[in-house]
């Protein structure tokens, strides 16, 4: 059980409902080239079961420190939902790429459910009329709670979900799928008491962290600029 980081906790903390710390990634899919130039809907989340099946990362959720005095923990959620997580949807026609921005940004402006492991999959159909993208085309929407992942970890972990071929074993197992056990609140209190001395540290390391890493990049933005 492995808690989060200090600069994880700020994007954890800093949610709210005019800031969703959210971040994610847009695909464009062209399933002519599928076997029968179609992909159903329960292939796909086979397929998505499939890949997250080697790792425990997509099934890891909060759990929170006893009254919140500390950071949470990552928990590996024993009653995960695959379908709860991947959700299928239709742009209205003509499925133009204005209609799928709209669905896109209204979608990423929203938070997710932090109770459950923090990430979303929409499988868009009807993508008919976008330029360079072939009709009956779909998009397929990913999106991470920050707290969960950085841009590289979130880049990563999207690139996993992908294949160099069209000939994915379905029902392939790399490994057993095992819950963590939910401590129980003695063990979370064993855990939350010592390091409730050193909290203020810690989020002021943090702060002090995100905030160097803010001006360095504005420095570098400003002598590419100049440049």
């Amino acid at each position: 059980m492995k808690q989060l980081t200090p600069m994880d906790s700020h994007f954890f903390y800093f949610e709210a409902p005019n800031q969703p710390m959210m971040i994610g990634s847009l695909w464009l899919c062209d399933q002519s080239s599928a076997p029968g130039g179609l992909v159903r809907h329960k292939e796909i989340l086979q397929y998505i079961s499939d890949r997250l099946n080697t790792t425990s990362f997509f099934r890891r959720r909060l759990e929170q420190a006893p009254f919140q005095l500390d950071d949470p923990y990552w928990l590996d959620d024993e009653n995960f939902d695959l379908e709860y997580h991947v959700r299928h949807v239709g742009l209205p026609q003509p499925g133009d790429w204005r209609q799928l921005c709209i669905f896109t940004a209204r979608t990423m402006s929203r938070s997710v459910d932090m109770e459950r492991a923090p990430w979303e999959i929409y499988i868009i159909e009807g993508v008919n009329n976008v330029e360079g993208i072939p009709p009956n085309s779909f998009a397929v929407l990913i999106r991470f709670h920050h707290a969960y992942v950085d841009g590289k970890a979130s880049l990563e972990l999207t690139t996993a979900m992908m294949e160099e071929t069209a000939e994915h074993e379905y029902g392939r197992r790399d490994r057993v799928e095992v819950a963590e056990r939910l401590p129980t609140k003695l063990e979370m209190w064993a855990r939350t008491t010592p390091r409730m001395m050193g909290q203020t540290l810690r989020s002021m390391k943090a702060g002090l962290t995100v905030g160097r890493k803010g001006l360095a990049r504005i420095s570098h933005e400003g002598i590419k600029e100049s440049g």
